[in-house]
């Protein structure tokens, strides 16, 4: 039995390993946050052209109330302001624009056009019979 008060005999023990001398992990940089882009998936749809949809809205509006004949001068006008609106979306949706609508565009100024060609013709055959009756 060995004694603690007594040293250590290299005899008596069995052989240990020498103890590997105690030393900091080294630990690598913090990585800093890395921006990225996002590169792909679904693109997002284009906007349409409010202007397109203007132009729609006030040539269906104006082909309505061409028919109607005293409501047909206000229709006339509606439909000018159709047509050139109509015109404008046009040539902002052209083939490399942002926002898409040229459909609505060529809709709109096409109903446009017709409210005021109909409110005219309206207004001639109108015309035509009051002068007819002497009114």
């Amino acid at each position: 039995m060995t004694n603690p008060n007594q040293p250590f005999n290299d005899e008596s023990a069995p052989a240990q390993p020498a103890a590997a001398p105690q030393t900091q992990p080294v630990y690598a940089p913090p990585m800093q946050a890395q921006q990225y882009q996002y590169q792909g998936g679904v693109p997002q749809p284009k906007a349409t052209s409010g202007l397109a949809i203007a132009a729609l809205v006030l040539g269906i509006v104006g082909l309505v109330l061409s028919f109607i004949p005293i409501i047909n001068n206000v229709a006339f006008f509606i439909g000018v302001i159709g047509a050139i609106l109509g015109v404008i979306a046009i040539v902002k949706t052209g083939d490399t624009a942002v926002k898409k609508g040229r459909g609505m565009a060529i809709t709109g100024l096409i109903l446009s056009v017709l409210a005021v060609v109909i409110t005219l013709l309206i207004q001639l055959s109108f015309s035509a019979a009051f002068d007819a009756l002497g009114v």
